[in-house]
């Protein structure tokens, strides 16, 4: 049974991504949103394009509301990138530290996860994951955890120190 809800749920969001409707269902809360940009920057040339390719529509999923999974369907836009010097001829836009371009969960709800994981493991995650109603794989949060792994090793010094120190006496060198 679905019924539609006046919850404003705006404010956990964006102002880039207007809620127009909530569908509050018996275990899922659907929440359609639009996007409010009128442009965008190419990610390949970083040019500023405002020119529409089209819209699509895109689901992900959120952090779980009244114990209720979240899923976020979010009429988006595509872009045509009109410098002819760019490879790049079409491309959709992304929101800014919210969900990555080609991403199916918000950014919050990948950092959840990932905290989950680093606590417990990966399938055990996982599993409290699926009881909170948020659909993940233990494999995706070890692709989770191998991205961050990824972006951490890419930002971090080639230099590594390490202290060696004995925990026991008998360790020690004599």
């Amino acid at each position: 049974m679905s019924r539609d809800s006046n919850i404003d749920l705006q404010r956990f969001y964006p102002e880039i991504l207007k809620v127009t409707k909530v569908t509050d269902e018996t275990q899922t809360m659907i929440i359609n949103m639009k996007s409010m940009k009128h442009s965008h920057r190419c990610p390949k040339c970083g040019q500023k394009m405002s020119t529409y390719h089209g819209t699509y529509e895109r689901t992900v999923q959120d952090l779980p509301v009244f114990q209720k999974r979240v899923l976020l369907n979010i009429t988006a836009y595509e872009y045509y990138c009109t410098n002819e010097a760019c490879e790049v001829t079409t491309f959709s836009e992304d929101y800014e530290g919210f969900i990555g371009r080609c991403g199916r969960m918000t950014n919050r709800l990948e950092e959840f996860i990932r905290m989950l994981a680093l606590e417990a493991n990966c399938e055990g995650a996982a599993a409290i994951c699926r009881e909170m109603g948020i659909q993940v794989s233990g494999d995706t949060v070890i692709r989770m955890l191998r991205k961050l792994n990824d972006i951490i090793l890419s930002v971090s010094d080639d230099t590594v120190g390490v202290d060696d120190f004995a925990y026991r006496k008998a360790m020690s060198s004599t």
